[in-house]
């Protein structure tokens, strides 16, 4: 099964049994671990997308050595912290942000 789909059902599971009797806040804590949830599997999709892009980039053009993220992807902290933690001194690319 998909992450976006397992997500998908998490929040639907969330939606269907709100906490009973616990007011507001925890309303606000459902809604924040599904946003968390969302941000978590958006970011390890674009890890990936960008793992396999540098992969077929560096196949078919060796001399390459930079991967450049830019434009709203690289503007969200998350994204970059992830794949500057994922950087490794051997890859046949460099990424940087």
């Amino acid at each position: 099964m998909a992450q976006r789909t397992r997500t998908c059902k998490k929040v639907s599971r969330k939606e269907a049994h709100p906490p009973a009797n616990r007011g507001a806040a925890a309303g606000e804590q459902v809604r924040a671990d599904i946003a968390a949830s969302f941000q978590r599997v958006a970011v390890a999709h674009l890890e990936e997308r960008a793992r396999r892009a540098a992969g077929w980039a560096a196949a078919a053009h060796p001399r390459l050595r930079h991967l450049v993220v830019s434009g709203g992807v690289a503007a969200n902290a998350a994204v970059r912290a992830r794949l500057q933690a994922r950087r490794r001194p051997d890859a046949p690319l460099g990424m940087r942000g």
